[in-house]
């Protein structure tokens, strides 16, 4: 936000304070007000979800998505995760009772991202060394050996 007033101060040679300061205001009480609504809908939703496993996926998403929409609207995608994260922070408070069971969850979860996350590079890398082998007979890569 800043850097953009810069840019603007050194291409025209003038910039407004007044505007820029506005314009600040505007951009960092945009993306509060979207992390609060995000943060609100993720509780209303949390509500309803019974899968232990869907509750912490939404839980991983709402900042990525509050990051987003913010940053689509032009406000500040930081403060929106940061709203969202304190509004969804004092509703665990009141649904502590299963944070136990949602921290084993979000483990699990978490070595489920990385072992796709794994699969999907040895995909990608897998093409490009089967199209190298190619050039051997099935005789040199299963009985030469090189060092």
């Amino acid at each position: 936000m800043i850097y953009k007033f810069a840019v603007a101060a050194v291409l025209t040679g003038a910039v407004s304070l007044w505007q820029a300061s506005l314009e600040f205001v505007g951009v960092a009480l945009g993306g509060v007000v979207i992390g609060v609504l995000m943060g609100r809908l993720f509780v209303f939703i949390h509500r309803y979800l019974g899968d232990a496993f869907i509750e912490v996926l939404t839980t991983l998403a709402v900042p990525y998505v509050a990051y987003i929409f913010a940053e689509s609207l032009h406000v500040s995608g930081v403060l929106a995760v940061v709203a969202a994260g304190i509004v969804r922070g004092r509703y665990s408070r009141r649904s502590s009772r299963r944070d136990a069971h949602h921290r084993a969850l979000g483990v699990n979860l978490l070595v489920f991202l990385l072992n796709t996350l794994i699969f999907i590079l040895i995909g990608v890398q897998l093409s490009g060394i089967v199209a190298r082998l190619t050039d051997y007979s099935v005789v040199e890569l299963f009985f030469t050996v090189r060092s």
